[in-house]
């Protein structure tokens, strides 16, 4: 609990730092700046394979393995290094086409791409891969915390001294990076810990895949899954900013932090589950089942609550948190809501299924959910504006939910219960 604490506390101090700057600046240039920390977080997440689930579950298996688990951290070492270098070439000529879809300027261009500097700070899929494997999620959670006051810090400072776009966009990026080296340098400190002689470089990909049997097969589907995953994160801004304005993909951004106080423990906790379930699902899988029933009961309550929340107060709360000119998130807010708390409960369905080797299954749930959302997408937001963009992420959460909990493995096998009655 109190991991997720501290993911709802770096929730919670993001969204504060966007609410001071959604005030200090002019509706069109907040949404500009979101739209740019959209694009980049998009861009990286294209060809992000998020090697850190493998390290996850082939170090729960060969835990007793050191050498094993080194080679798994030397090859997420090498993919991460390529990611940042393929990410950042490919932003720099993706800008053009963001800049015709959401008809920008030169200088639009050049902001842009100059942000995208920030991707080179992003390699650590190695550490935080580590930190998993050694449940070291206290880190993990701190390190959003660490970003959320250097975000809230530098956005007041520049409030307080009426600053524009241009600091805002330096000091955004300021705490994206802070926090990517907080977690290298925790997770340099965990693997030194428990492997002090290990070297820095090894065997190469091919030499590692005949070691890890699937190992190819489940990158490929993280990869994949990672995708789909940007979709209703940062994707749907871009959507919002090129059918609706610039300003519009402010509000949603807003809207978006705001469920980020379901959302944002909702993925730690798959993460924190993950390692878990994968050790009961080999040693004791009644008790894997009774974890995964215990904590789907807790989140579907939590679920409920929030959305509860959202309905009743939300118009009151994002008056008072964003200002008069972003009433129109409210009703965008109780949609977004609903769609939080459906994720929430099929991240508990991921968790299982990863740890029973099902992540073909995960993909498939996913891709149906984001297929959907993407099919309505357009033409719900071009009917009814932002609350269209809420009914469409409603849409496709509720698909994966229910292919998710198809496949949960909550029931034992027939002929597994015959032997206990």
């Amino acid at each position: 609990m109190r991991l997720l604490r501290g993911r709802g506390l770096a929730a919670l101090l993001m969204l504060l730092a966007m609410a001071l700057m959604a005030r200090a600046l002019p509706a069109e240039e907040f949404g500009l700046l979101m739209l740019l920390h959209a694009f980049v977080l998009g861009v990286y997440g294209l060809v992000n394979l998020k090697p850190f689930e493998a390290v996850v579950l082939y170090g729960a298996r060969d835990a007793k393995r050191p050498e094993r688990i080194e080679q798994l951290l030397r090859l997420t070492l090498l993919l991460d290094l390529a990611t940042v270098l393929a990410a950042f070439m490919l932003a720099w000529f993706a800008t053009i086409a963001l800049a015709h879809a959401l008809d920008w300027n030169d200088a639009g261009v050049a902001q842009a791409r100059a942000y995208g500097v920030v991707m080179l700070f992003s390699a650590s899929n190695w550490a935080s891969g580590a930190l998993r494997l050694y449940d070291r999620f206290d880190i993990i959670a701190n390190q959003r915390v660490f970003q959320g006051i250097v975000l809230l810090v530098g956005a007041a400072a520049a409030a307080a001294v009426g600053a524009g776009l241009g600091t805002l966009l330096i000091v955004q990026g300021l705490a994206f990076a802070a926090q990517k080296i907080y977690l290298q340098v925790a997770g340099w400190r965990e693997i030194r810990k428990h492997h002090p002689d290990a070297p820095v470089f090894g065997p190469t990909f091919a030499a590692v895949k005949c070691r890890f049997p699937g190992l190819g097969r489940f990158l490929l589907i993280t990869y994949w899954q990672g995708n789909l995953d940007l979709f209703p994160k940062h994707l749907v801004v871009l959507g919002a900013g090129a059918l609706l304005g610039e300003s519009a993909a402010g509000v949603y951004r807003l809207v978006l932090q705001t469920t980020r106080v379901i959302s944002g423990p909702a993925l730690l906790l798959r993460q924190v589950l993950f390692p878990d379930l994968a050790r009961l699902w080999q040693l004791a899988p009644n008790e894997y089942r009774a974890l995964l029933r215990q904590t789907l009961a807790w989140s579907t309550l939590a679920a409920t609550v929030f959305v509860g929340g959202a309905i009743w107060f939300g118009n009151d709360l994002i008056v008072m948190l964003f200002g008069e000119r972003y009433r129109v998130g409210a009703a965008l807010l109780a949609w977004l809501m609903i769609s939080a708390g459906l994720d929430l409960i099929a991240s508990v369905m991921r968790a299982g299924l990863y740890a029973r080797s099902r992540a073909g299954r995960v993909l498939i749930a996913y891709a149906a959910g984001v297929a959907l959302h993407a099919a309505v997408f357009v033409p719900l937001t071009l009917f009814a504006g932002l609350t269209g963009t809420g009914v469409a992420a409603v849409c496709g959460a509720a698909v994966t939910l229910g292919l998710a909990l198809r496949h949960s493995g909550l029931q034992a096998p027939r002929g597994e219960r015959m032997r206990y009655q």
